[in-house]
């Protein structure tokens, strides 16, 4: 583990990276400034009623707080650009302007296991030159991302195989997986991205001899909302609702979904599909890496209804990279090759994450050396801060905390590339994600190293 550690910080430090953003992060030291009372902050977690302590349920006090100057631009408070809750002292000084103060906690992960990730925001206030301002709104925090959980009926698990399982897709890239054994008792949360709102629920495994493969499917997903999909055998006829590969011996396997409300606010609404009780998830084909979202607006050819009339162009941000990298196959990652990814947003970046997945740089190699397998560079855990500047993701020269809001990144992978080959012959794949007010990018760059003799 040293070996490694001292490698990453070596390629780390001997790289000058840095951001093509030219926005610098605000300092109360270098312009005029205001005074603002913490007391006068209230921060509230609102759930299901009423509300029970437990790993879903967190103090507030361990929530994380940002200032953030015209709604966007992080600002330090005693040296800090993330404080918790607890740890505010009674009064902060800001440099003069608008604000918003944001409040979460997790690390809104594209997908993990019992990992609740809570968020709000105030309304926006200003900070006048020497006055003190002690009227905030309160900051009520609700669940952000979906939550999944699976549960297989006493009539299936009696049928079926051990080594049943059901794979849990939201939107392009969250994907976990629920076995009959380990993880059936686990609760899924899912990132929520604007414009994929569809769920796949693929099961796979052997009933009563017969081997079944069959995915289900539900749209207009939503953020706090706790989806409870079931999987049962049915013996009904090939037309009841939620028939799933009706074969020769008439085993079948339905599965449907309950929908609790987790806003706090009580109040089911028919627009986001929430059900009193149970409804049959739709029949879907089993869901692929990279399949592409239905647009239920696009236009249509009056000929050929099932074709697009127009293209679309696509919206969000732009990915791109340096002449030599191709993101749509595998790269060699040899001795010399330069790898950089250029991300433009019109609107600004709300949401950029990087998800490395490797058989030699593997998530216990990265905690060794102070990163987490999912790099969070909009809302980055502090404890990871100093690590993602000396490793390039955030600019070290400019003291970068947050991409949030910009509308350029130069991200290089470079660094990475001699490491990998140090630790020999391997596939490695970094998930990006990025998104901003017109939607999200999703992409995964497929890197391959030899090793030596």
């Amino acid at each position: 583990m040293k070996k490694i550690k001292d490698i990453l910080l070596c390629a780390a430090v001997a790289l000058g990276l840095g951001s093509c953003a030219n926005e610098a992060p605000f300092s109360a030291e270098n312009e005029g400034t205001g005074q603002l009372r913490t007391s006068a902050l209230n921060v509230e977690l609102k759930t299901e009623a009423p509300v029970v302590r437990s790993v879903e349920t967190p103090d507030v006090k361990d929530f994380s707080v940002q200032f953030l100057k015209d709604g966007t631009t992080p600002v330090s408070v005693n040296g800090k650009y993330t404080m918790t809750y607890g740890e505010l002292p009674e009064v902060v000084m800001l440099p003069v302007g608008d604000y918003k103060i944001e409040v979460s906690y997790g690390d809104n992960a594209q997908a993990a296991y019992d990992a609740p990730y809570y968020k709000g925001e105030s309304e926006a206030f200003s900070i006048k030159l020497n006055e003190l301002t002690d009227d905030i709104s309160p900051v009520v925090c609700r669940l952000s991302n979906i939550k999944v959980s699976i549960i297989f009926d006493e009539s299936l698990t009696n049928a079926m195989s051990d080594d049943s399982k059901v794979t849990v897709k939201v939107g392009e890239s969250g994907l976990l997986v629920f076995d009959n054994a380990a993880n059936k008792e686990r609760v899924g949360y899912f990132r929520y991205d604007e414009g994929s709102h569809t769920l796949a629920a693929n099961f796979i495994g052997n009933v009563e001899g017969e081997e079944v493969d069959e995915t289900k499917t539900r749209e207009d997903i939503q953020p706090g909302y706790h989806y409870q999909i079931t999987f049962r055998l049915h013996n009904a006829g090939a037309s009841d609702p939620g028939d799933v590969n009706p074969d020769d011996n008439g085993v079948k396997v339905d599965a449907t979904v309950t929908v609790d409300d987790l806003t706090g606010d009580g109040n089911f609404n028919p627009d986001k599909g929430d059900q009193e009780g149970d409804e049959y998830l739709e029949d879907s084909d089993r869901p692929q890496q990279g399949d592409e979202p239905k647009d239920p607006d696009e236009p249509k050819d009056p000929v050929n209804p099932d074709d697009p009339k127009d293209p679309v162009e696509p919206k969000g941000p732009q990915i791109t990279a340096n002449e030599g990298i191709d993101l749509d196959g595998v790269n060699i990652a040899a001795d010399g090759v330069v790898c950089e990814l250029y991300v433009t947003s019109e609107t600004g970046i709300t949401d950029f994450t990087v998800r490395i997945d490797s058989n030699t740089l593997t998530p216990e190699e990265l905690q060794g050396v102070g990163l987490p397998e999912t790099l969070d560079l909009v809302n980055p855990d502090s404890s990871y801060l100093g690590n993602l500047q000396e490793f390039g993701f955030l600019d070290k020269a400019t003291d970068e905390k947050s991409l949030k809001g910009k509308t350029e990144k130069t991200l290089t992978i470079t660094p990475f590339l001699g490491l990998l080959n140090m630790l020999g012959a391997g596939e490695h794949k970094f998930h990006i994600s990025v998104s901003d007010a017109d939607g999200t990018t999703n992409i995964v760059l497929q890197l391959q190293t030899l090793g030596g003799e």
